[in-house]
């Protein structure tokens, strides 16, 4: 993450993705606080991976996103 692209005030909840090898974005993690205005190696943003909480994701919305999908 570049120093212009860290979270900020408001952004809890925001998706963490990336492109996969198949050319699909994938949900890494969402936006869980940042402790400070900047960021810094001794000051992170903080983020919850998405993985553990799939089957709740898809017991709300009736949505598959497993990984294998």
């Amino acid at each position: 993450m570049s120093r212009t692209n860290n979270i900020t005030k408001g952004d809890s909840g925001g998706p963490l993705v990336c492109r996969s090898k198949y050319g699909r974005f994938q949900l890494l993690a969402v936006t869980s606080f940042c402790p400070h205005r900047t960021y810094t190696v001794e000051n992170p943003d903080c983020y919850q991976l998405a993985h553990p909480h799939l089957d709740w994701v898809k017991n709300i919305t009736g949505i598959d996103y497993s990984i294998n999908h």
